[in-house]
């Protein structure tokens, strides 16, 4: 702050603590200071509300990551709430000692409503980006907490799942090997069989090719065999044929 700020600040103190009964009487209100005080004050005030202003920007773009404004990176926000919180109250100092010092003029008493009512502006706006930043500052310690939670899982539990998830995997493949390996000599016998069966009609075709006697035989008795089922099935038949009659 520059030596007219500090010399301005000092006289809002010093008008700020004054006893309060100068501020009744309209005609006698710090009748002693000059316009050259109040224009100090005037200035003061500037002053202030733009590092308000500055110190609100900065204070709603801390990073809840680290407590700090990403774009500075040097001021914690424990230190601009600090900062903020004195500037209000200076400023409010500075308003209440213009407000007694202000004369008849109407403009002035308007440029001190307003300049009440930005004061007013900033402590809501203060107010709720404290609560914001609470807020978020919650939600990332919450997070940050889960993150570590979940790390020291990993650490705590990790090379034991790892050594089960080897040891299933191990047991899978030795299963799997087993399956494939009774596979293998599953078609091994039944190619085997297949061999067998096959050299059994070749030897069967030969014998059969060999001796036309025995094949005749078997024909005739094939037909034979044929002749009586035929015969059989009539027989059956007939008698359903006279059950059914008789019931009828």
């Amino acid at each position: 702050v520059s030596t007219q700020s500090t010399w301005g600040h000092f006289l809002s103190v010093y008008f700020f603590s004054l006893p309060q009964h100068k501020c009744i009487d309209s005609n006698m209100r710090y009748a002693g200071m000059g316009e050259e005080e109040k224009q100090v004050l005037k200035r003061e005030r500037a002053s202030v509300e733009n590092e308000i202003d500055q110190k609100l920007l900065s204070y709603t773009k801390v990073d809840p990551s680290n407590g700090s404004d990403p774009e500075m990176g040097m001021m914690p926000h424990h230190a601009l709430e600090r900062d903020i919180e004195q500037l209000l109250e200076s400023l409010s100092k500075v308003n209440d000692t213009l407000c007694c010092m202000e004369g008849e003029s109407k403009t002035e008493r308007q440029q001190n409503d307003q300049h009440r009512d930005r004061l007013v502006g900033y402590k809501t706006d203060y107010r709720k980006a404290k609560e914001n930043l609470k807020h978020q500052f919650e939600k990332a310690e919450l997070l940050r907490n889960c993150r570590k939670d979940v790390q020291d899982f990993k650490d705590m539990n990790g090379g034991t799942l790892l050594a089960q998830e080897r040891n299933s995997i191990v047991k899978m493949q030795e299963v799997a090997n087993s399956i494939l390996g009774t596979a293998a000599s599953t078609r091994e016998r039944l190619s085997a069989q297949r061999s067998v069966f096959g050299n059994i009609m070749d030897n069967t075709s030969t014998l059969i090719n060999k001796f036309p006697v025995v094949n005749n035989i078997i024909g005739k008795i094939h037909r034979k065999r044929r002749r009586d089922m035929i015969v059989l099935s009539i027989v059956v038949a007939f008698c359903l044929f006279a059950v059914w009659l008789y019931w009828k």
